[in-house]
């Protein structure tokens, strides 16, 4: 009898480890996606100079051959006051200001803020060079328990000068 249940206690162990372990390399895998998807629209907003319609088509085409899902909302994100562009299915909305509404928005498959490369550069000033900050989104969901943990991953552009946007973003 102590034998089965020092052998029980044993497979016990060994499902609670295969459990963890399946968990890690599951959480590993997607945020490798993402962090991969994450790069390419860095380089296709690089590529096009900005958030316009070209580069907004490229980024949605991009991520749904990939099998890429809406992430969650952007306004939770954001300070208020701080303006950003959600890209959804290759349609980008218009500026939004976090705090002008309340409306809640629909989860987006990205989220991108715009913001001048220097300090001492100026709203007035004749060379504007921007930074775009893009932010996606990856889940670990069980088929039980659903969406578990939902992770951010974020990346900058490099300085961007006179970038060809689209999107009035009120500066």
């Amino acid at each position: 009898m102590r034998e089965s249940i020092a052998g029980a206690w044993l497979y016990s162990l060994i499902l609670i480890f295969m459990v963890i372990l399946v968990g890690f390399v599951s959480v590993s895998l997607n945020y490798n996606k993402a962090y991969k998807l994450k790069t390419s629209v860095v380089n296709i907003i690089e590529q096009f100079q900005g958030i316009n319609k070209d580069s907004v088509g490229t980024i949605g085409k991009h991520l749904d051959n990939n099998g890429y899902i809406n992430g969650k909302t952007c306004r939770k994100l954001f300070k208020n006051g701080e303006k950003y562009i959600e890209i959804n299915n290759g349609v980008a909305s218009n500026v939004k200001t976090k705090g002008a509404s309340d409306t809640e928005s629909k989860p987006a498959q990205v989220c991108v803020t715009r913001s001048l490369a220097s300090k001492n550069d100026s709203e007035t000033s004749v060379q504007r060079d921007y930074y775009y900050d893009v932010y996606m989104f990856f889940s670990f969901s069980l088929p039980v328990f659903g969406d578990v943990f939902k992770f951010t991953v974020t990346g900058s552009t490099n300085a961007i000068h006179y970038p060809n946007d689209t999107n009035a973003w009120g500066n």
